[in-house]
């Protein structure tokens, strides 16, 4: 039986170094980009991504229904300082705009979990050839963390980044097309 034991052990150990060699490799930076055409003018979705209290229509994390999600504003209602922030069981986080061109950029700054992990990025908006609006939302990682276990949360948070954006996109290109579709 010892010997058993001590096999497992030494498979277990195993596993866990190469776990973190693995991890260790992971690039702790990174960047997503989406890109969407909207049938609306640029003023209209500027508007909806420059007012945070308005991300309450689009975004899939504002959309998810998670009761003890708590929002707070602060700052100015739009554009340049905006903050949104939040607190729930799942995850605490704070959304700041740090830059505001009308009709063309809105950079943020996102901060989750208490600075464990800060995102940077950005909308920009122009018009396309075809008089709709190409939005593309550009979200990156600036962390340079060392440490293995970091950078594999790092992954697992970029891939959900990634989707939740799409999803985010998809739903404000439906809701700002039916508001056309209604004027």
């Amino acid at each position: 039986m010892p010997f058993v034991l001590s096999i497992l052990l030494i498979v277990l150990f195993a596993l866990l170094v190469l776990t973190f060699l693995v991890a260790a490799f992971i690039p702790s930076k990174w960047k997503i980009e989406e890109r969407i055409q909207i049938n609306s003018l640029p003023v209209f979705v500027f508007q909806k991504i420059n007012h945070l209290k308005y991300w309450a229509t689009w975004s899939v994390w504002s959309l998810r229904h998670d009761s003890s999600i708590q929002l707070t504003y602060a700052g100015p209602e739009t554009g340049l300082g905006a903050i949104k922030k939040w607190t729930s069981d799942q995850m605490n986080g704070m959304l700041t705009i740090v830059q505001s061109t009308p009709d063309e950029v809105i950079q943020i700054h996102l901060e989750l979990d208490q600075q464990q992990f800060i995102l940077k990025g950005f909308f920009q908006i122009q018009l396309s050839d075809s008089n709709q609006t190409e939005l593309l939302w550009t979200l990156y990682s600036t962390s340079e963390s060392l440490n293995p276990l970091k950078r594999l949360q790092l992954l697992g948070l970029k891939k959900i980044m990634q989707s939740s954006m799409q999803l985010s996109l998809d739903q404000l290109k439906k809701e700002m097309e039916s508001s056309v579709s209604k004027a």
